[in-house]
């Protein structure tokens, strides 16, 4: 009799313990970040595995073992993979669990009282559960958190500057000006592509300028005029158009000099001096 009861109650320990399994898999799988190996854990994985894997043997069960999906020996190690292959391994586990929900029902034994040993060994699989849920939320928040702060403009400490958007900012005031237009994009080759005086020539900065669209000039004449003309032009130009609390952006710096400077015959300026 004591081993029929034995026989009964496998079907029982065996949906609960793969439910833990599940449980485990779930908890490994429920962060976007990559957590380190959880010893803790795995010592309690481990050790259903070794459990299901015996009852698995046992008389009465054995058929449900060749339809047991294979899972990993050790979660160490193991993460990455788990993580890549979670969805379709997921929907095997699920699967054969009901397979044993399918043994436990033909039982018909409404009550299974389980052994201490038992439910004490689940209340600390349930605990490692927790733990790990804690550090995935505590590890996702430091990952919001940086990602928050890496998307902060740090502001240089200087006249000009320019943020992940592609706005500039002058004095820390957002200079308006459009992103598609010629002098918006002299004005950016120059502070960007200048050496660390501020100069860039004219052959350079054409040189730029075609590779953002712009036709080549047909001389030397046109290429000087048409890049003087999107900065200092009075109809088209950076210094008529572009506004800075609705007013137009001044070529001047805080100490008097021009904030761009043609060197005729050579290229531009820029002065950007640190505030």
């Amino acid at each position: 009799m004591k081993m029929n009861l034995e026989l009964k109650s496998n079907p029982y320990l065996l949906r609960l313990y793969y439910r833990k399994l599940i449980e485990i898999f779930d908890a490994i799988n429920s962060g976007h970040v990559l957590i380190p190996d959880d010893a803790q854990l795995n010592y309690y994985y481990t050790h259903l595995i070794k459990f299901t894997n015996k009852l698995l043997n046992e008389e009465g069960l054995v058929n449900l073992k060749k339809e047991a999906p294979q899972l990993y020996e050790s979660l160490i190690g193991s993460v990455k993979n788990i993580d890549l292959s979670w969805e379709f391994l997921r929907e095997d586990m699920l699967g054969f669990l009901g397979k044993i929900e399918g043994e436990v029902i033909a039982l018909n034994i409404p009550n299974f009282p389980l052994p201490n040993q038992v439910t004490d060994f689940i209340k600390q699989v349930d605990n490692a559960i927790s733990e790990h849920r804690k550090i995935i939320r505590e590890e996702s928040i430091k990952l919001a958190k940086r990602a928050k702060e890496d998307s902060v403009v740090k502001k240089p400490n200087r006249l000009i500057y320019k943020d992940n958007n592609g706005d500039y900012f002058y004095d820390d005031k957002r200079i308006l000006m459009g992103q598609g237009s010629d002098y918006y994009k002299v004005f950016d080759i120059l502070v960007t592509q200048a050496d660390q005086n501020g100069f860039i020539s004219y052959e350079d900065m054409e040189i730029e300028l075609v590779k953002r669209d712009l036709t080549e000039s047909k001389d030397v004449e046109a290429r000087n005029k048409r890049i003087n003309n999107a900065i200092i032009n009075k109809k088209q130009g950076l210094f008529w158009l572009a506004k800075v609390n609705g007013k137009r952006l001044k070529n001047k710096t805080p100490d008097g000099k021009k904030l761009v400077e043609p060197i005729r015959g050579e290229g531009l300026k820029l002065n950007n001096p640190t505030i």
